[in-house]
């Protein structure tokens, strides 16, 4: 079994990727932060976990606001596109949830869970449930990796973290 759930820490720069979302746009962490954006970006583990259907549903309520303070919501998850693609439009999700196929992003940004019992379990390799605060300089100021695969933050604790931005 490989677990790495140390997440980056804050103070260091987030690394670059470039992921297409589930509808196929591509984004690029760095054309936000070269605007100066602030970056809420969120792990998930997939549509099929009851804890990130709740952190997306807390995240869709205040996406207005995050978005008049100036910050931008992107989510990743490791699933099919044509999943993620229905479950964001059912769900009404006002920002893109991006693709990481090869769970390379979540590699990078050390939230990636890598388990298998041999014979018993396949392999399961999604990442944790995670949130990552980047700066409009493209520097991480928070980070929290769930220990456990249900939850996330709680409301008070991630509008708390924003502020703090």
């Amino acid at each position: 079994m490989s677990l790495d759930l140390s997440g980056l820490p804050p103070g260091v720069p987030a690394p670059p990727f470039r992921l297409p979302s589930a509808g196929g746009q591509v984004h690029d962490l760095a054309d936000y932060t070269q605007q100066g954006r602030k970056v809420a970006l969120f792990f998930f583990r997939g549509t099929w976990c009851n804890g990130c259907l709740q952190m997306m549903a807390q995240l869709r309520q205040h996406a207005p606001l995050l978005a008049a303070e100036g910050w931008a919501i992107l989510s990743i998850v490791s699933q099919r596109p044509a999943t993620v693609a229905a479950y964001a439009q059912e769900a009404a999700i006002p920002f893109p949830i991006l693709i990481d196929a090869d769970r390379a992003v979540a590699r990078l940004y050390r939230v990636y869970t890598l388990f298998r019992l041999d014979d018993v379990v396949p392999t399961v390799n999604n990442p944790q449930n995670s949130t990552f605060l980047i700066d409009g300089a493209g520097v991480i100021r928070f980070s929290y990796v769930n220990p456990r695969s249900n939850s996330g933050l709680s409301d008070s604790a991630l509008l708390a973290a924003l502020a703090a931005v």
